[in-house]
């Protein structure tokens, strides 16, 4: 049995290997583990395609999904994990993130960390508009990173 300690330590060796044959220009890059960038999220977050309610899956490739969402000021995203065997979190606290651009919140608008057990959900309203980067605590380094855009109502 593989202990979660072993398995991270691996996914960082693969992460590595693949960025070092991205530099040597051998493979495809890292392109998975990074963030859509705000402007070309905003773009296509419009009040008439944005959702009230959202569910995201926190995985066990390390990722959510889907990474962007697209929300109504007033609606919510319910964060499920739906893994058997790693406990995850969706954060938005600028201080407890390796990486400043993983996590921000715009300007009158509040961060969050909730706790993400194995096969547990959590959910969060959102009550002013703009871009939210996030992140999961313990897989932030591996690219666990989500984008919230909210739009206000039509």
């Amino acid at each position: 049995m593989i202990t979660r300690t072993a398995a991270l330590r691996a996914a960082g060796v693969a992460a590595t290997v693949g960025s070092i044959f991205w530099l040597a220009g051998c493979g495809p890059g890292p392109t998975a583990h990074t963030s859509p960038k705000p402007s070309k999220v905003v773009a296509g977050c419009t009040a008439s395609r944005a959702q009230s309610q959202v569910t995201v899956d926190a995985t066990s490739a390390f990722r959510f999904v889907p990474a962007t969402v697209c929300l109504l000021v007033g609606g919510t995203v319910t964060w499920t994990n739906t893994t058997t065997n790693f406990d995850h979190t969706s954060t938005d606290e600028p201080s407890l993130a390796a990486s400043g651009s993983d996590a921000t919140v715009p300007s009158g608008g509040h961060g969050w960390n909730l706790k993400l057990p194995s096969g547990r959900s959590a959910h969060l309203t959102f009550n002013k508009a703009g871009v939210y980067h996030y992140f999961c605590i313990p897989h932030e380094t591996l690219g666990m990173l989500g984008v919230v855009v909210v739009v206000g109502g039509s």
